[in-house]
Formats: C-alpha cells, sequence, structure tokens
C-alpha cells in the first residue's frame, strides 16, 4: 500500500474532525464544550500521526509521536465528560471530580517524554522499515492501555444506561 494514500486519508480526517470541532464550538451552547474539545483531540492524534508518517528522521517521528499522545491521553477523559454532560450528571463535572481526571494523562505524557531513558513507555527497535517506529511496548503503557479502555467503559456504561 502506498504511505502517502494513507497520509493523504489522515490528513482528510483530521481536517473533517477539526472542521466538526469548529462548528460544535462556534454552536456556543455548554453542552457542546466536550464534544467540541473531544473531536480537537482526535483531530490532533490523526494529524500527527500523518505527520509521524511523513517524517523523516526519528528524531521529528518522536515529536509528532508525543503530539499524537497528548491527543489520546485526553480523549478517554474528554470521552468521559462528554458523556456525563450528555447524561445530565453535572455535578460530577465539578472542577473537583474533573481536575484529578488529568493525573494519569500527565504522568503518562511525562513518562513518555523520558520513555528512551527508562523505557516504561516503549522499549525503541531498529525498524526494516523506516517509515515507522519499531517499538515494544514496556510496563506503563499496559497500565495506560488498561485505564483507558475503563475510562472509555465507563463512557460507554453511562450512556447506554441513560438510553
Amino acid at each position: 500500500m502506498n504511505i502517502y494514500l494513507y497520509v493523504i486519508s489522515l490528513f482528510i480526517a483530521a481536517t473533517i474532525a477539526l472542521t466538526l470541532a469548529l462548528r460544535s464550538w462556534q454552536r456556543g451552547a455548554m453542552r457542546t464544550v466536550f464534544f467540541s474539545l473531544l473531536l480537537a483531540a482526535l483531530s490532533i492524534t490523526t494529524l500527527s500521526y500523518a505527520l509521524e508518517l511523513w517524517g523523516t528522521d526519528n528524531e521529528a517521528k518522536f515529536v509528532w509521536l508525543f503530539f499524537k499522545y497528548c491527543g489520546l491521553v485526553s480523549a478517554p477523559i474528554l470521552w468521559l465528560l462528554f458523556s456525563l454532560q450528555y447524561t445530565e450528571r453535572q455535578k460530577w463535572l465539578h472542577p473537583r471530580y474533573v481536575l484529578p481526571m488529568g493525573v494519569v494523562p500527565l504522568i503518562t505524557l511525562l513518562v513518555l517524554l523520558n520513555t528512551r531513558v527508562h523505557g516504561l513507555m516503549f522499549q525503541f527497535r531498529e525498524s526494516q522499515n523506516p517509515i515507522f517506529f519499531a517499538f515494544v511496548p514496556g510496563p506503563y503503557f499496559w497500565f495506560h492501555l488498561i485505564y483507558t479502555y475503563i475510562v472509555y467503559g465507563l463512557g460507554w456504561f453511562l450512556i447506554v444506561r441513560w438510553l
């Protein structure tokens, strides 16, 4: 498969998600804030992945990997906040509950910044294909993956139960 076709598809998907986020934000109601931010995070993730694939050297690819994870770590929390707002659980949207939700994503980004030193998130390997990073997931990667699935699942549970 031609990688450039895939990268162009990612650019188009990121543009669509960002356009929808901006349109939703322009509608102005408080009920669309978390939805708009969720779409923006997904747009950042998609655009960063496209630029990661398009990059030529490993240093540039790592920068785009970090930006990709900025969107990836915020999306589950934004999904949960959107689910809480959509299901009319306003009391859970108080900063006393929302701010602690950002602890694990912040730790994840800090671990990712230093992963080349300690390998907790990834242990990078030499790749046969220079387009892709080759890595072995570290122990923190699995913790974050489980955390992400739990948060997404909780959001889905709230919506399905509300429906």
